[in-house]
């Protein structure tokens, strides 16, 4: 299980069985938002990019 939750995109989480499946329903998620924001006249922000790994034994 892969799980990705976008800042640029708060509370937009994706879980997939596969990091390609994961990534490409984060993608649809995000785009979804973006849309959204544009149809209302909204600011983007510029992309930002962070990553964090946490072992769980």
């Amino acid at each position: 299980m892969n799980l990705d939750e976008s800042r640029r995109s708060p509370r937009k989480v994706a879980v997939g069985e596969s990091i390609a499946e994961t990534k490409s329903l984060i993608r649809e998620a995000v785009e979804f938002h973006l849309e959204g924001m544009r149809a209302d006249g909204a600011c983007i922000p510029e992309p930002t990019s962070r990553a964090e790994y946490v072992e769980v034994a």
